[in-house]
């Protein structure tokens, strides 16, 4: 498969293009990065297309003219169109939104399928929260020019790839088709980024990043100064002042990151409470050198929560307020100091790294002409899901000892009814009932569906987790079992032979060794059809017709 990654620079595509080639796939990385800057990170020689002398002139205007929108249009304008002039015809064009639609246009025409990489929410959301900064009042953040450009990406996309539920979500919630979303977290070096538990802890809290407004900074000064802790900031500053003269406050001006692992070892936490970041790396460079982290909702934090051993030593900030980032600064320097030697991430650091990046993106390449494919959200946050309302009736009281016999990650979404839920224990989560269009965010995060009801005609959540291909731990009384007649692959659905929690718990071992065996299949297959609301009306009018 012949794959053209197009980006302005080096960003989280280089990595890709790198690991994509180890994967077999016969890549070209075109970009204004020399050739042999390219190769410094590991990508081979003959997959760069640098197009770094003839943008030079282009390149220089837009430095002399630092900030100045005309000349970042310019670059963009002409960049886009070398590209599609010198580019090969391919398979699979990746290519940065924003920055080309001439080249996708092109390779589309060609029969390319397009893949527009997308780092932060949806333009729109975006463009609203940057609006919302008290220093951007009275200035446009976002260009028109810009919204234009990555509303055309968005519309040529076959898929988009973004590397967080959060994103996902503000995608949604503008109307943009979930089955076109693909979810892939960035990785991390782990040669560069490790464990160093001997260094000196000179600093409480860490955050490194640009010191700006966007990032919550605003709120990590007022916390700090409240609990009245050691603070070190490592990065450029941008549209905030540094509290400079206050002892408590240290800042270093940007580094390389090979250099980060010394800053990061000094510290015992993380802190990142972003308004706006669609998974920020640097929390997996927290996370692979042990740091624990309080992090906002919107910044990738509760993903990892989901990718790690641990998950209590991530914690997220309710609310951009300095009290909820003091709040959970407090429950993370405590965790810290339970510590004792717990490498919280375990085993499961290998999902963080650039390497599980790329097998996940080349999973997702080999299925994308797959029958009936939903979306490949290879990172599951949870290990079980059960939507409907928590009551006996619908079996709960046995998920609850089967999931804590288990020790495993549940989930459930809906309304609670006649029992209690294991509130305060992290291995359970509780959403309330929510509309059906958003449904599919909850199934993408989960592994498995569990669904031990003592009484159900025939449960339609059961359908949807057929449709979303999750795996299926089900009772004889719930139409599991009629479900198993329906699909090509009914060894994806476990009856549950009892209402015991022994029972609930046998089948999930089986259900969700099938799910790490699924290798990329659907297993709907072409059956998915017979499940549709047309399916039923057609039966229905093949009824109505022999009476």
């Amino acid at each position: 498969m012949k794959i053209n990654i197009l980006s302005p620079g080096r960003f989280h595509v280089l990595d890709l293009a790198r690991e994509l080639d180890k994967n077999g796939f016969d890549v070209k990385f075109y970009s204004f990065v020399p050739t042999k800057r390219a190769v410094s990170f590991g990508l081979p020689a003959h997959c760069s297309a640098s197009l770094f002398l003839p943008m030079l002139p282009f390149l220089s205007l837009q430095k002399v003219f630092r900030g100045q929108q005309w000349a970042a249009q310019l670059r963009i304008w002409v960049q886009d169109r070398m590209t599609a002039w010198l580019m090969r015809k391919c398979d699979v064009l990746i290519a940065m939104s924003g920055d080309f639609i001439v080249a996708p246009r092109k390779a589309k025409r060609q029969g390319s399928k397009v893949i527009i990489e997308r780092g932060s929410k949806h333009i729109l959301a975006q463009k609203r929260i940057l609006e919302s900064i008290p220093s951007n009042a009275g200035k446009k953040p976002v260009p028109d020019a810009n919204v234009r450009r990555e509303l055309a990406c968005y519309e040529l996309a076959d898929y988009i790839s973004i590397a967080s539920q959060h994103v996902m979500r503000s995608f949604v919630e503008e109307g943009f088709d979930v089955k076109k979303l693909f979810i892939n977290p960035y990785g991390v070096n782990l040669k560069d980024f490790y464990p160093m538990p001997s260094a000196k802890k000179v600093y409480d809290v860490i955050m490194v990043g640009g010191w700006s407004y966007q990032k919550g900074c605003d709120l990590i000064v007022d916390a700090i100064k409240s609990m009245n802790l050691r603070f070190l900031h490592v990065g450029a500053l941008v549209d905030l002042p540094f509290p400079q003269g206050d002892p408590r406050f240290t800042h270093v001006d940007a580094v390389e990151q090979s250099r980060l692992e010394e800053y990061y070892a000094q510290s015992k936490v993380f802190v990142f409470p972003s308004r706006q970041d669609g998974f920020g790396m640097v929390l997996s460079q927290a996370v692979a050198c042990n740091l624990p982290i309080a992090g906002s909702k919107d910044c990738g934090a509760s993903d990892l929560q989901g990718m790690v051993e641990l998950p209590e030593y991530i914690k997220l900030i309710d609310d951009y307020t300095p009290e909820s980032v003091a709040k959970a600064l407090t429950e993370i320097l405590k965790a810290y100091e339970q510590m004792d030697g717990k490498v919280y991430a375990g085993e499961a650091i290998s999902r963080l790294t650039w390497e599980s990046y790329g097998k996940r993106y080349a999973a997702f390449l080999g299925n994308m002409g797959g029958v009936n494919l939903k979306v490949l959200h290879q990172i599951r946050k949870y290990d079980v899901i059960m939507v409907g309302g928590w009551s006996y009736r619908k079996g709960c009281d046995l998920i609850v000892d089967a999931i804590k016999t288990m020790n495993l990650r549940f989930l459930h979404v809906g309304a609670l009814v006649d029992l209690p839920f294991p509130q305060g224990d992290p291995r359970f989560t509780h959403v309330d009932a929510v509309e059906q269009s958003r449904l599919e965010e909850y199934y993408a995060q989960s592994k498995v569906f569990v669904f031990p009801s003592r009484q159900d005609g025939f449960g339609m959540v059961l359908s949807q987790a057929v449709a979303c291909n999750l795996p299926i731990a089900g009772s004889k009384d719930c139409g599991a079992s009629d479900l198993q007649g329906m699909v090509e692959l009914p060894e994806y659905i476990k009856l549950i032979d009892d209402y015991t929690p022994e029972s609930v718990a046998k089948a999930l071992t089986e259900i969700l060794k099938a799910y790490e065996q699924m290798d990329g299949k659907v297993y709907a297959g072409e059956a998915i059809d017979s499940l549709t609301w047309e399916a039923y009306g057609k039966r229905y009018t093949q009824f109505l017709k022999t009476l």
